[in-house]
């Protein structure tokens, strides 16, 4: 049987459908209120109103699949991603990412475009603090005027008010999904 585009694209289908399975999550929603615990529901509440995460996380996937920059482009690093600038070479996509679904996240580890976090935590910490720092310490990288692009953070990114409580109960929520 020869490969061809096509059945490529059938057989990531298909394999893609099997990826799915109904989480806590789905059964909470579709009206199985006893499904998510009390810390889970605290979770969900904070993920809808003060940790802001429904700005870019909602509908059946969990992301609004738009590209945001969150401050970790770390222009002049090592580490260094552009992001979809690299398909655009528009300054204003410097560090700019797709928003990731959420779906089945406790079990992807690690996290962000490069695996920058091991854990959930790492990540809701990033977002508490308001996003990557754009500073940067290598002499020289501030004169890169992709560096002033990659300041272009997200307007949704904002520091938050939440307790060490706040990031467990949210942990707590996320590995529902």
């Amino acid at each position: 049987m020869a490969l061809s585009p096509a059945r490529i694209g059938e057989a990531l289908a298909a394999f893609q459908h099997t990826l799915h399975e109904r989480s806590r999550f789905d059964r909470f929603a579709q009206g199985e209120h006893r499904a998510l615990t009390d810390l889970e529901l605290q979770g969900l509440h904070l993920f809808r109103t003060s940790a802001r995460c429904a700005n870019c996380h909602f509908g059946p996937t969990l992301s609004d699949g738009r590209f945001h920059n969150l401050g970790i482009a770390f222009v002049g690093e090592p580490s260094q991603d552009l992001g979809r600038f690299e398909v655009t070479r528009r300054c204003e996509d410097v560090g700019r990412f797709r928003t990731a679904s959420l779906r089945g996240v406790s079990r992807t580890a690690p996290y962000m475009h490069h695996g920058l976090f091991d854990s959930l935590q790492g990540v809701l910490n990033l977002y508490a603090r308001g996003g990557g720092d754009p500073r940067n310490g290598r002499a020289g990288v501030a004169a890169d005027p992709l560096y002033a692009c990659a300041q272009r953070r997200s307007p949704h990114l904002k520091p938050l008010p939440l307790s060490a409580a706040d990031i467990v109960a949210l942990q707590a929520f996320l590995r529902t999904l």
